[in-house]
């Protein structure tokens, strides 16, 4: 029926965001990095052994000057992972824009030890030889950085790499249905698109495609709600039990979502009512005291 549901779960797979120079570049200390090699060579197959399609920019620009879409990557994808080797206000600021709007999702790059202790707690020192990775450290930063990328999967959401959220506590990241950029027209159309093949799927009762559109939301702040609502399409067609796990997987990206614990709630009810294994009636009471 959706001939580009291929295409949509290639492009919708989590988005890695990349900040760093480009080309050659001379730091402060005369030392030579070629960007473009760390990219291609660390950062590339680091992020795709860890299920990300990443993106960079195709082009330095100047503050103030970023391309809408990219501002809107910036903020939308999955994971930012920005390389502070070398001294650039750009990188700088774009990275306090992520941080100031999004709680979590940053790893930082560097190719210098700063220090024994690093300030952040996803952050990776890579080596530097002949302005290329270091090749004897090549594969163990690699795999190093894949580890970081998995860590910050299972990290609890709750808990803010931003600094900027871990001292304001009470700071809540924006409604993503109302903090758009302006100028992001094709962004969001490729979201509205998406929509409309959810909603074709639902009403056509097509469940495969459903699930599947259900995991390749283009917009990552919507994949929770996407789950939901799918879940909510196989309780009406009484699939508890596959209805239970979307409900599951999107309170692992939104844990305090209300419809998601309700409808969970619900589904455990239904379950333990009909003696389904390993859903007894108290587990639907620790759900609802938890």
């Amino acid at each position: 029926m959706f001939q580009d549901l291929k295409s949509w779960t290639t492009l919708m797979k989590p988005h890695a965001f990349v900040l760093m120079p480009f080309g050659k570049k001379t730091d402060r200390n005369q030392v030579t990095i070629d960007y473009d090699s760390v990219y291609r060579d660390l950062i590339t197959p680091a992020l795709a052994a860890a299920g990300l399609c990443v993106i960079r920019p195709t082009q330095e620009q100047a503050v103030g000057e970023i391309m809408s879409h990219w501002l809107q990557e910036l903020l939308s994808a999955d994971l930012v992972v920005a390389d502070l080797s070398l001294d650039n206000f750009d990188i700088g600021y774009l990275l306090g824009i992520r941080q100031a709007l999004r709680a979590t999702g940053v790893i930082l790059l560097n190719a210098y030890q700063l220090s024994d202790t690093p300030a952040f707690e996803y952050q990776l020192n890579y080596t530097i030889n002949n302005r290329v990775v270091d090749a004897a450290s090549l594969t163990r930063d690699i795999h190093a950085l894949t580890a970081l990328v998995e860590l910050t999967k299972v990290a609890n959401p709750t808990k803010p790499s931003s600094p900027i959220f871990q001292h304001i506590p009470q700071l809540a990241e924006p409604d993503w249905n109302i903090a758009r950029v302006a100028s992001a027209a094709s962004f969001w159309q490729a979201h509205a698109d998406w929509e409309v093949d959810r909603q074709t799927a639902e009403q056509c009762g097509n469940l495969n495609d459903l699930l599947r559109l259900a995991k390749a939301t283009p917009v990552a702040q919507f994949r929770a709600e996407a789950l939901i609502q799918t879940g909510i399409a196989l309780c009406a067609v009484n699939n508890v039990e596959l209805a239970l796990q979307q409900f599951e997987q999107a309170l692992d990206i939104v844990p305090n979502h209300l419809r998601g614990l309700q409808e969970k709630g619900h589904c455990l009810l239904q379950l333990a009512l009909q003696e389904k294994a390993g859903q007894p009636l108290y587990a639907v009471r620790l759900h609802y005291i938890s």
